[in-house]
């Protein structure tokens, strides 16, 4: 898992909670096409890019995020810059 932010876009406030939900300490091993996806901050604007390099690891991920209260709106991407879910802040 690799994750990094969109530079000049507000970093949300629930980001540090997002940050727990995500797997501390994993190797990346970057992939040809890594599975993106995305982070809205409060605004809807995308803030940060999360790319997973499996799908087993991205449903472990979405499946945590999930869990600790946060939206996640599944996607189907049309190309390799595309997402595969976007998440936002907790309802």
């Amino acid at each position: 898992m690799k994750t990094f932010l969109v530079e000049e876009v507000s970093v949300a406030g629930f980001d540090t909670d997002l940050l727990k939900a995500l797997p501390q300490g994993l190797p990346y091993i970057g992939v040809e096409s890594p599975m993106r996806i995305a982070v809205k901050n409060e605004y809807g604007a995308i803030y940060r890019i999360i790319e997973t390099g499996d799908v087993v690891s991205n449903k472990k991920l979405l499946d945590d995020v999930r869990q600790m209260g946060f939206f996640v709106e599944s996607n189907v991407p049309e190309n390799e810059h595309s997402f595969w879910a976007i998440v936002k802040g907790p309802l």
